[in-house]
């Protein structure tokens, strides 16, 4: 099989240069999405203080 001269080859000379974040970078995406929705609640619970009263006088009923 002939190949043309535009046929791209990869060069095997040329040095890798490795990812410097690559290997120690911490995932903050989950972090981030579980403190915002712990944050979501925990102001949730506050400004609802009745529900709060309530599921506690449930919860101590049974």
């Amino acid at each position: 099989m002939a190949t043309d001269g535009n046929a791209i080859v990869p060069s095997t000379t040329a040095p890798v240069e490795p990812n410097p974040r690559a290997p120690d970078a911490p995932p903050i995406a989950p972090i981030a999405v579980f403190e915002l929705g712990l944050s979501i609640s925990i102001a949730y619970l506050y400004y609802n203080l009745d529900f709060v009263f309530k599921l506690g006088h449930f919860v101590f009923q049974l």
